[in-house]
């Protein structure tokens, strides 16, 4: 087996041990000795590739892999960054992926319901949202054809991700009310169609926003 498919089956062994041992006793019980033991690694092993324990679970719900950062990077065709994030997003709503938010799978939920819940690990996930902002702020900065001051696309990195926050918030709410992903696609694809055209367009014609299909959260 290559290499990197190797430490990606121990990464993902050791995500998964952690998970069934926090849904089990709980998060604060629970300590990396006991996740390795149960993962059948050595303690420096999930140390390697989970720092803190927090990373345990807070991994699955954030860009780990810096997907939007690569994006706003490169041109993809004749796109641009905004459009290259926004398909970015609506696929990983079509693959069920976790960081959008449209994602029923019950152990996800519990997780999710375990981050809401706990303060180091929303304190983490705030951690990971602050360097992503940063990490996008830079990418920014290095694709403009211009020189502008770092505090406009540090401006427009709280935008986009912000958006992409809200809308994985959003569909969280939806998901931990039980709704099915299924049920909530067709809406969650028009709610990050209309940010995006927030997002490109200024919100002067928000009121011009046409009705969502499905259900309203206030619902």
């Amino acid at each position: 087996m290559p290499r990197e498919q190797m430490k990606l089956r121990t990464r993902s062994a050791i995500a998964a041990s952690a998970a069934e041992l926090f849904l089990q006793q709980g998060f604060t019980k629970v300590s990396m000795t006991q996740i390795a033991d149960h993962a059948g690694v050595s303690r420096k092993t999930v140390g390697h590739y989970y720092p803190v324990k927090e990373d345990l679970v807070v991994d699955r719900f954030v860009d780990g892999d810096h997907q939007v950062v690569k994006l706003a990077a490169v041109r993809l065709g004749e796109e641009g960054a905004l459009d290259a994030i926004h398909d970015h997003f609506q696929l990983g709503l079509l693959t069920r992926d976790p960081v959008t938010g449209l994602n029923d799978d019950p152990e996800n939920i519990a997780l999710y319901r375990m981050v809401q819940e706990n303060d180091s690990l929303a304190a983490r996930l705030h951690d990971w949202a602050r360097r992503e902002e940063d990490a996008l702020t830079w990418s920014l900065d290095e694709r403009c054809e211009r020189a502008v001051h770092p505090e406009v696309s540090r401006s427009v990195a709280v935008m986009v991700l912000g958006q992409l926050a809200l809308l994985a918030r959003e569909n969280w709410g939806f998901m931990l009310d039980g709704k099915k992903a299924d049920a909530h696609y067709e809406y969650a694809i028009q709610r990050a169609d209309d940010s995006w055209d927030l997002l490109k367009n200024g919100a002067n014609g928000y009121h011009n926003i046409p009705e969502l299909p499905g259900d309203h959260p206030e619902q």
